[in-house]
């Protein structure tokens, strides 16, 4: 019987700062208006989402020194919110925790920190961290997406794994470099970022997702890692200041329009390792020297038809009839001096001239169709080009 008391007593303490929580909830003060400030009592360890549901006027809260988590969507949609700091006990921050509260201007959160859910800082456009703890070993999708103010130095070493969109429209997240931990950048983690001033990517990385530093127009890399297989969709799509000259050897795949608009993109070759590009891969690279991609596919018997590939980097500032002659008169010029050279004579010319003629025209509706190839949906979806 005795055995019981503590239990019975602990359940009753639980009970009795619920209710304070609850209490807290309508309490108001003096100092105007509107304004909503609430105490969650000392002892209370979770602050789960229905201690203040519904009360979407909440402006300041003091959280006990007894906190070590902040529940999913705890705070979710508290525009007015503007908390000074966390607990330091805290150790984990749930799902969308603090999602839509764009008052909410924290410069730091605890060193305890463990874990941050997917979504939990969503849409906080006050949010001013500095750094993030260095217990942080993943941040999930979506955690930081549109903090505008966001402008971290850098990213905890101990960082694996970088979530879906989860630093996405950061535009004033300045990072000059990622963890060297870092085995996975997933899909638009750093979209929209054109702060992003990342000098290099770690060398273990094997991927780069689709949109991963889409629109990173301040991204200036020198060369992507050594073991990178794949470049998905958009991954560097609009990278204005990427200036690349070589690919690594290891590449296998180049997603559609992965470096549409990389204007100072200067490669001299494609790796032999590589086994398909994707449409409009190179659109808009206007440094870059189509004749090179030619020779360096041409070079290696390339595994796609010559039309086809010719769809990678064709868009509308191209003279095609320019490229049609050229491609038609280097055909030409070999099969002339094979004739030449096996029966020399005025008709071998006249076959020459002929078959240069033919081609040209070919070619020239080869492009064509080809520049209709690389815009094969973009009025079926309303959509100026396939890539946007």
């Amino acid at each position: 019987m005795l055995e019981a008391v503590p239990a019975a007593m602990a359940a009753l303490g639980e009970l009795l700062s619920s209710y304070e929580v609850r209490r807290a909830e309508r309490q108001r003060p003096t100092q105007g208006a509107g304004v909503y400030h609430a105490v969650v009592p000392e002892g209370v360890t979770t602050l789960e989402a229905e201690y203040f549901r519904g009360r979407r006027d909440l402006r300041s809260v003091a959280l006990p020194a007894s906190l070590t988590r902040i529940g999913d969507r705890a705070f979710e949609g508290f525009h007015s919110l503007a908390l000074g700091e966390l607990p330091a006990s805290l150790t984990s921050i749930g799902f969308r925790a603090f999602y839509g509260c764009s008052s909410l201007a924290l410069r730091e959160l605890p060193a305890s920190l463990t874990s941050i859910g997917d979504g939990a800082f969503d849409g906080c456009s006050s949010l001013a961290l500095g750094e993030l703890p260095a217990s942080l070993t993943s941040i999930g999708a979506y955690t930081f997406r549109e903090c505008s103010s966001l402008a971290l130095r850098e990213l905890p070493a101990s960082l694996t794994s970088i979530g879906f969109g989860a630093f996405y429209g950061c535009s004033s997240l300045a990072l000059s470099e990622l963890p060297a931990s870092l085995t996975s950048i997933d899909v638009y983690a750093f979209d929209g970022c054109s702060s992003l001033a990342l000098r290099e990517l770690p060398a273990s990385l094997t991927s780069i997702g689709d949109g991963a530093f889409a629109g990173c127009s301040s991204l200036a890399l020198g060369e992507l890692p050594a073991s990178l297989t794949s470049i998905g969709y958009r991954a560097f799509y609009g990278c204005s200041s990427l200036a690349l000259r070589e690919l690594p050897a290891s590449l296998t795949s180049i997603g559609d329009c992965a470096f549409d608009g990389c204007s100072s993109l200067a490669l001299r070759e494609l790796p032999a390792s590589l086994t398909s590009i994707g449409d409009s891969a190179f659109r808009g690279c206007s440094s870059l020297a189509l004749r090179v991609l030619l020779s360096s596919f041409l070079r290696r018997r390339a595994w796609r038809p010559l039309s086809l590939l010719l769809c990678v980097c064709i868009d509308d500032s191209v003279d095609l009839l320019s490229i049609a002659l050229s491609l038609a008169a280097s055909i030409a010029l070999v099969l002339a001096s094979l004739a030449a050279a096996a029966a020399p004579s005025a008709i071998s010319c006249v076959v020459a001239l002929s078959v240069s003629v033919a081609l040209t025209a070919a070619i020239t509706q080869r492009l064509r169709l080809c520049r209709s190839h690389c815009s094969y949906h973009t009025e079926a979806a309303g959509m100026k080009t396939p890539c946007t």
